[in-house]
């Protein structure tokens, strides 16, 4: 046998080896023993460089092997975990330590891609009559090539070459991007002098999605008269007509052969849209269906008009049938739908009855066959049965109710009727002085006629003759089998006892404890025998209820006298109830209301062990949901047992609310929305969060609104929905080059917010001036701007003050910064009394960053932190004009 030992963490020096065994020592011999060796702990470094110069995107993480798991991470930055992200560039360390307090130290460097910004270079300082057009070229730096291109042209067409050729003055806006998606964007504005300068104007727009109704007109200064005009249609007028949407550049020549070209957007309505949904009729002949519509494009408000005269946008509560609908918008335009609200088949009932053969029998039956509806079909009848067959029926009347899958019910009456009950009419003649000759018949009726015979003497006749006196049975069965006996006595001669019956009626309606006591008040030859109908010989027939019996007596003459009466039921109980279901879920439990009659009153009513006294009426309240019993008592004791059922409450209304339109301009009040319920329970009350209680609310500018519906029994649902509506109209990146008396100056700026495309009016002093965007040669006035957007929504801004000041900008004396060089941050006073729209900061690259301004004391300051070092340029836009300094940022 071969054993095995190792040593675990031992130094390298010499040991023995002892091993025991049966107390007898073993000795190995002597040499060194080496420590096993573990792999070493060593890592792996991996990272990801920043995307774009300035972002702090960088990650970099650790792979850590070897050792004595686990490991522990500490980074340069203080973080401890086996990943870092959101780096900047830098040079980061990783010390990893196992569990045995091994460590590896590493490194790793972010590195970032050069700062990416560019330069537009120009083949021409400014266009003129000479230079009618020019071109202007991107020279990009920085970043990682390859590059791609966009330029901003007016009315949003979009250029993507490096070098591009223009015709217009405007102030273009170019769009650098570098392989790692990196972009640098800046402007241009090019100029123009000697040239026609063109302003066009806007007179109608297009009135419907594809008509051809539009017209714009058109303002030309500067350059020689007269001019000529071409537009890109081909029309050669001043007045631009009967167009259709769309782009169209104007070009107009002067007489010294100079063009100027401009272009102006004539927009249209989106297509008048109209969307219908129809909701069916459940089940026929009801009136529960619904359409909704969703009208969008042309021009709100929208007006209705259905074939029934409605003039709403959604109905409800319809029969089945087609509605159609026009919806006529501000201009005119309309567009027409139409819905066909179907309903279900009609639920159609055959049924056949099979009469019980007997009188009070219960072979009878009821069959029905259904058709239509929707889905399968279930079959329920009054009597607790399903199926289509309703067997052992006794005499009656029964209920077949059929519901298909859409819960529609349709019901049909089915009678099953039983012929009379038989009567024997039994008579006799006397044996006469001892002869053979007493003779006995029987006349049936009732029954199903066709009766057969059958005595106790074999007779099959309905007389037989030749008797002695004695008692005769008969048995008398009818066409269907139904059978019926009695008995009749033939009489001796000379017989002369006779007798009376008294009785005594049950207690309650059915009892049995009845009697009927034989009274002799002829006496004959005693003792007498009696032979009852029900086959008791007994004197006094007890225990008996309501109905006719009989009884023979005779005495020892051989004397009969046959008897009958008649035992009555005393005046039965009757009850009445109405059961009340659960109202809501505020009242769960329901309630019974008796009406007693008969009997022997007072009335009383047993329900789980509790007793309710009362007269003719008596109510139980608060009974659950369930099976139930409760039994009626009178003053005698008889009772009256009532079987019934409490459902249980269910709320099975739904909601949700549709926003049927919204705002086109900010602030407007012209979103509509509408609740589309489902309920069984009666009418609906519908109460919105801003008070209206109907089921479709109009006039709602934008925001949240809920709505609460509650049925007659106390359901509710709430549900709610969004009006949204576009954002303000405004400026932004707004850029003013302060005029001078040679018409230089212009504004430049970015429309946001509202609907695109915009219409632009601007005024000078009050005066129409020009309908572009952006615009050019200007000098000292008053430039107020009118935007109006594809929607109709305008908004009028502020006027701007162009100055005529020097070629050269330099700081207002009413608006100075300090201190110069800055470090952190600038100081602001602002004693020009106009407004400081916006402060945009340019540093040596051409880096562009918008400042924001902060209260400081009584002025204002800037936070240049995040500003590089060196030379920095700011231009500060205020209402009045545009002014620019420049600075020496330090650490």
């Amino acid at each position: 046998m071969k054993e095995f030992y190792t040593a675990f963490n031992v130094l390298k020096r010499t040991f023995f080896i002892v091993i025991f065994t049966f107390c007898i020592f073993q000795l190995f011999g002597n040499g060194p023993i080496v420590p096993l060796k573990k792999a070493d702990l060593t890592i792996e470094i991996h990272k990801l460089d920043i995307s774009c110069y300035g972002e702090l995107d960088g990650k970099a993480w650790v792979t850590a092997s070897g050792g004595t798991p686990p490991y522990t991470y500490l980074w340069s930055d203080g973080a401890i975990t086996d990943t870092v992200t959101n780096l900047s560039s830098n040079t980061y360390t990783i010390n990893v330590e196992d569990a045995a307090g091994n460590k590896v130290v590493g490194e790793v460097y972010i590195a970032e891609p050069s700062l990416l910004f560019a330069t537009v270079l120009l083949s021409d300082p400014i266009l003129n009559c000479s230079v009618p057009q020019l071109t202007a070229t991107i020279q990009p730096n920085g970043g990682t090539q390859p590059y791609t291109y966009a330029w901003n042209y007016p009315y949003g067409v979009i250029d993507t070459g490096q070098t591009v050729n223009i015709n217009q003055p405007y102030n273009y806006v170019f769009t650098v991007t570098d392989k790692r998606g990196c972009t640098y964007v800046n402007d241009t504005t090019i100029g123009a002098e000697n040239i026609p300068v063109i302003n066009l104007s806007l007179i109608d727009t297009v009135s419907c999605n594809g008509k051809h109704d539009g017209s714009a007109s058109s303002l030309v200064f500067g350059g020689i008269e007269p001019y000529f005009y071409l537009w890109s249609n081909g029309s050669s007028n001043d007045t631009l007509k009967n167009v259709g949407s769309g782009s169209f550049s104007l070009t107009v020549t002067d007489a010294a052969g100079c063009t100027g070209q401009a272009y102006v957007f004539i927009p249209q309505p989106a297509s008048l849209s109209l969307d219908m949904t129809g909701y069916d009729v459940t089940c026929y002949g009801q009136s529960t269906g619904a359409i909704f519509t969703f009208t969008g494009g042309g021009t709100p408000n929208y007006q209705y008009l259905w074939s029934n005269g409605a003039t709403i946008p959604q109905l409800s509560n319809l029969d089945a049938g087609v509605y159609n609908l026009t919806v006529t918008d501000a201009h005119g335009c309309t567009k027409s739908g139409g819905v066909t609200i179907k309903e279900g088949n009609p639920i159609t009932i055959n049924t056949t009855a099979t009469p019980v053969s007997c009188y009070g029998g219960n072979n009878g039956r009821a069959t029905a066959f259904a058709f239509g509806g929707k889905g399968s079909l279930q079959y329920n009848w009054s009597n607790g049965v399903t199926g289509a067959q309703n067997n052992n029926l006794k005499a009656g009347s029964y209920w077949i109710y059929i519901t298909d899958a859409n819960n529609c019910v349709e019901s049909k009456l089915v009678e099953i009727t039983q012929p009379p009950a038989i009567i024997l009419n039994m008579s006799s003649t006397p044996e006469v002085l001892g002869g053979v000759d007493g003779t006995a018949s029987v006349i049936p009726t009732g029954g199903t006629p066709g009766y057969t015979y059958k005595w106790n003497t074999g007779s099959t006749e309905s007389h037989i003759e030749d008797l002695v006196a004695g008692i005769y049975y008969v048995t008398v069965t009818d066409k269907n089998g139904c059978i019926k006996s009695d008995s009749v006595y033939v009489d001796a001669s000379n017989c002369a006892f006779a007798a009376t019956l008294i009785t005594i009626k049950p207690t309650c309606f059915g009892g049995t404890d009845g009697a009927i006591f034989p009274q002799i008040t002829l006496p004959g030859a005693e003792p007498y025998y009696y032979q009852w109908s029900n086959n008791s010989t007994d004197v006094v027939l007890d225990s008996i209820g309501a109905g006719t019996y009989a009884v023979t007596i005779s005495d020892n003459a051989n004397c009969f006298i046959r008897l009958s009466t008649t035992i009555v039921n005393p005046d039965r109980m009757n009850v009445d109830y109405i059961v009340t279901q659960p109202t809501g879920p505020d009242q769960p439990t329901g309630s019974i209301k008796l009406f007693i009659n008969g009997g022997s009153p007072p009335y009383k009513a047993i329900y789980n062990g509790a007793t309710f006294p009362g007269g003719n009426e008596i109510t139980v309240s608060d009974i659950p949901s369930g099976y139930q019993q409760i039994e009626v008592k009178d003053a005698k004791g008889c009772t009256f047992p009532i079987e019934f059922q409490i459902d249980q409450f269910d709320c099975q209304m739904t909601a949700s609310v549709v926003v049927t339109d919204e705002p086109d301009c900010y602030g407007d009040k012209t979103g509509s929305m509408c609740v589309m319920y489902d309920n069984n329970f009666g009418n609906v009350t519908i109460e919105w969060s801003n008070g209206a209680k109907t089921s479709c609310i109009n006039s709602l500018k934008a925001g949240n609104y809920t709505v609460a519906l509650r049925d007659t029994l106390g359901c509710t649902v709430v549900a709610g929905g969004e009006i949204t509506e576009p954002n303000p109209i405004s400026l932004d990146n707004i850029k003013i080059i302060l005029g001078t008396n040679s018409l230089d100056g212009s504004i430049s700026l970015y429309v946001i917010g509202g609907t695109p495309p915009f219409q632009y009016t601007w005024t000078k002093n009050g005066e129409y001036f020009a309908n572009t965007r952006d615009i050019y040669q200007l000098n000292g006035g008053l430039y107020q701007l009118h935007v109006v957007d594809s929607k109709g929504c305008e908004t009028t801004f502020e006027a701007f003050k162009i100055t005529p000041t020097s070629s050269t900008l330099s700081i207002s004396p009413n608006i100075k910064v300090y201190p110069n060089p800055v470090k952190d941050y600038l100081i602001l006073e602002n004693k020009s009394g106009s407004e400081i729209m916006q402060i945009q900061c340019f540093d040596l690259s051409g880096e562009k960053r918008i400042l924001s301004i902060e209260p400081f004391e009584e002025h204002s300051r800037l936070n240049l932190r995040e500003i590089s070092t060196g030379p920095v340029f700011l231009n500060v836009v205020t209402r009045d004009g545009s002014y620019n300094i420049k600075l020496i940022k330090v650490e």
